[in-house]
């Protein structure tokens, strides 16, 4: 019971939908533009490379789940390209290929002239056309579904037609409200809360939510993350708890220069010490909380209530 319990809260805490059942339709870049011409749809165009070991976490985590999938087949023609692969890619009346190509090479190789004709630079990297086949942007690194979900829905709806700036595009990202995974949560809570009232389960203790105890680098109170958006937390001024409560709404942020998940928190919670809460809902893409970089994208849990 207790590691069901860790798993529903885990689940609820990441909302990255974990059901790996969905296909996406990738055709190539011809079919791709082919298929704009009848009907008109963005493309989404994922380059990737053989040896690159987040593109294939990319094709993984992302690009199978499920709600990524429905979204991507209904809004977009998504196209899969080996960015150092062969052969010859016709493109707007123009052929494109990797002259420079070595078949007995392993491991990385010379990249395609298409990828270079996108501004791809590293692995993975996400195109993004318009509905005439005209760059909107190259989409760089692994993006979990709902770090994903803002860019496909910002060209999807076309909202990227309002941004003209850095700061709309930061307000764009606050105001922002994830849907990728939070119908399965639901689902998954309510099975549970129905379970936890049936009769052969009423006479059985109500376990705790697993914690995990963090330390501070001031003193050795502790202070008690749970694995699901409840975090107990001892404030730098007082030793009473206080009760801290996030929505299934996220934003996303994308790390500027000298930034700290520390600098982060004190910037959405007013509190540096939550940096725990941006670090949890992150674990996919952060291993350590010290090992952030440079134009990294985050998830931010929303903070609904306080006391």
């Amino acid at each position: 019971m207790k590691k069901l319990i860790f798993l529903i809260a885990l689940t609820a805490f990441s909302f990255s939908g974990n059901t790996q059942d969905a296909t996406i339709n990738w055709m190539s870049i011809e079919e791709a533009v082919a298929a704009q011409a009848k009907e008109p749809r963005k493309i989404m165009m994922d380059m990737y490379t053989t040896w690159c070991g987040p593109c294939k976490m990319l094709d993984k985590n992302t690009f199978q789940n499920n709600d990524v999938a429905a979204y991507v087949n209904k809004n977009y023609y998504a196209v899969k390209f080996n960015a150092e692969g062969d052969g010859t890619v016709k493109f707007k009346d123009k052929a494109y290929t990797n002259p420079n190509f070595d078949a007995s090479r392993k491991g990385r190789n010379s990249q395609h002239e298409l990828a270079a004709a996108f501004g791809v630079s590293a692995y993975p990297t996400i195109v993004f056309l318009d509905e005439k086949a005209d760059l909107l942007t190259p989409l760089k690194g692994y993006h979990t579904p709902t770090q994903l979900e803002l860019f496909l829905k910002v060209f999807a709806t076309d909202a990227y037609k309002k941004i003209t700036s850095k700061e709309d595009f930061i307000n764009y990202q606050k105001n922002f409200n994830s849907e990728f995974g939070t119908k399965k949560v639901k689902q998954t809570i309510a099975s549970v809360e129905e379970k936890k009232t049936s009769p052969s389960l009423k006479k059985q203790p109500v376990q705790a939510q697993p914690t995990i105890a963090v330390t501070t680098a001031k003193s050795e109170d502790k202070k008690s993350i749970q694995a699901k958006p409840t975090v107990a937390v001892t404030t730098p001024k007082t030793e009473d708890k206080q009760l801290i409560r996030t929505s299934e709404k996220l934003t996303v942020h994308t790390v500027e220069k000298g930034e700290t998940l520390g600098k982060i928190a004190e910037k959405y919670y007013k509190n540096a010490r939550l940096y725990v809460l941006i670090f949890n809902a992150n674990k996919a893409v952060i291993k350590d909380p010290n090992s952030i970089y440079l134009g990294q994208t985050l998830t931010i849990p929303i903070i609904t209530s306080a006391g």
